[in-house]
């Protein structure tokens, strides 16, 4: 059976996952591990962040809690471009298992502990989406304060 808004969320993700990938592609080498703004990491920490991230939220689903203990564990925190974006690959499949292996009843009735706060499936994953989108903002500060361009798909879908 069809699940509409557990696809819709899925979709929805693989295009901003892409946007993130597309992004960490085109920074320049120059740029890799530079920051704009002494309060912000460099760039290669904030995909970093990503992966780490990705795999919060994934042991998150699983376990119904948010447990920032876990936040390093799915990734060793090298910083080579193309280990973070396989690791955002990674755990992409991990996230796309869960979502294929959720029935309707159980996405209805979930509930996760997010730092306290008892929260349904649909709102953490729409958090999902906020948090990626949040760092590209900073991202786009990053390319436009240090002179890069953006990748092509973020011009032409966010005109930045």
């Amino acid at each position: 059976m069809e699940k509409p808004a557990l696809k819709q969320f899925e979709l929805s993700w693989i295009f901003i996952r892409a946007m993130t990938i597309d992004f960490i592609k085109s920074v320049p080498d120059e740029y890799w591990m530079a920051s704009p703004h002494p309060d912000y990491s460099s760039f290669a920490k904030q995909a970093r962040h990503m992966v780490w991230i990705s795999g919060l939220y994934n042991d998150a689903l699983k376990n119904k809690k948010i447990n920032l203990e876990n936040k390093k564990n799915c990734f060793n925190g090298e910083l080579d471009r193309i280990k973070i974006i396989n690791n955002l690959n990674k755990q992409d499949l991990i996230l796309k298992n869960f979502l294929q292996n959720i029935s309707h009843q159980e996405a209805d009735s979930y509930e996760m502990d997010f730092f306290g706060t008892k929260i349904g499936l649909y709102e953490f994953l729409n958090n999902m989406i906020q948090h990626e989108s949040i760092h590209h903002g900073i991202w786009t500060f990053y390319a436009k304060s240090s002179g890069y361009q953006t990748p092509k798909t973020w011009q032409s879908n966010w005109k930045l």
